[in-house]
């Protein structure tokens, strides 16, 4: 045995990594890969504005009221730049608000419809990256 220890990068896995569309990850099988999706980028753009300056305090209830047809239209709106982006960064172009916050909701919802429709396609190795298949 060496005295240094191997170096691990998992920098192999970009390489090989391959682009999904039409399905959907099955979160049954591990709850805490639902959690995956937040991951950030290291490029991801920062929120503009927080809290009370942003003039909206309970953005989960107004995530309810939009409706998903829309969020699906604004996704693929935003993705037909060619762009990949984690959907940490889709959430924060779109509505200026998180993964923590847009996850779960109809936002998350809109970006798998995308996926099964064929429109969006998606890598499985952290951080997720989205775009436009």
């Amino acid at each position: 045995m060496s005295a240094l220890a191997p170096v691990h990068s998992f920098e192999h896995l970009r390489e090989v990594e391959r682009w999904h569309t039409r399905v959907r990850p099955r979160y049954d099988l591990d709850p805490m890969q639902q959690f995956t999706i937040m991951i950030r980028g290291e490029n991801d753009p920062e929120r503009r504005k927080r809290g009370r300056e942003a003039g909206d305090v309970t953005p989960h209830r107004t995530l309810a009221r939009g409706k998903v047809e829309d969020f699906e239209r604004a996704i693929v709106e935003l993705l037909s730049d060619g762009r990949e982006r984690t959907f940490n960064a889709i959430s924060i172009e779109l509505l200026d608000k998180p993964a923590d916050v847009t996850g779960g909701t109809k936002v998350e919802d809109a970006l798998w419809n995308c996926a099964l429709r064929g429109e969006v396609e998606f890598t499985t190795v952290a951080p997720i990256l989205f775009r436009r298949a």
